[in-house]
């Protein structure tokens, strides 16, 4: 799982390097996919956290691309902030700002 900042896509060399393990399960693996589901809090309106869930798991998904992983291998799930409850604390709120990475096999 990445974390974001609030209203940002960036990827943060620390959270970037969480992906490793992704990449060594697929070089092991010529058959896991990647799935990424994009999150959002409830800061901005359903369009707008939908919107950037998307950019969100785009930047991801670019990293994938860029360690060699076939675009035909990594699905993008856009969750928006439709999880997220209204009413969260600063803390709650950026644990949504994320995207969660899943290995299928």
């Amino acid at each position: 799982m990445l974390r974001f900042c609030r209203d940002s896509s960036v990827i943060d060399n620390a959270e970037g390097d969480k992906l490793a393990p992704s990449f060594s399960c697929h070089e092991s693996d010529s058959t896991a996919c990647i799935e990424l589901c994009g999150f959002a809090d409830k800061s901005g309106d359903s369009y707008y956290n939908i919107s950037l869930s998307m950019v969100r798991a785009s930047a991801v998904q670019d990293i994938f691309r860029r360690a060699g992983i076939p675009s035909t291998r990594v699905s993008v799930h856009l969750m928006g902030s439709f999880q997220a409850a209204a009413d969260l604390s600063p803390e709650k709120a950026a644990e949504m700002r994320k995207v969660e990475v899943i290995l299928v096999k």
